[in-house]
């Protein structure tokens, strides 16, 4: 597929995962406000992450105990600062 192919699979999944995960057509709160663009940016920017460490952890032939703090700490740091963020 080369990594131009690569890319462009990337770059659609990510758009088709904002788009499903930010529906707009759902109120986020029971004030009936949609989503902001802050709910959305942080949607798209863990997706992003998500994304590249699971490309990464797929290039990765031997791993060791660093690996798995840099990649999944990442995550879960990214997870956390999220729920720190949000409204």
């Amino acid at each position: 597929m080369g990594w131009l192919g690569t890319a462009f699979f990337h770059a659609a999944l990510i758009v088709v995962m904002v788009l499903l995960g930010a529906d707009s057509l759902d109120s986020d709160s029971a004030s009936g406000h949609s989503w902001s663009l802050l709910r959305n940016g942080l949607l798209m920017f863990t997706i992003v992450i998500i994304t590249v460490h699971l490309q990464l952890a797929i290039i990765i032939d031997q791993w060791i105990w660093l690996h798995h703090v840099a990649i999944w700490g990442s995550i879960g740091r990214l997870d956390e600062e999220n729920r720190i963020l949000q409204p």
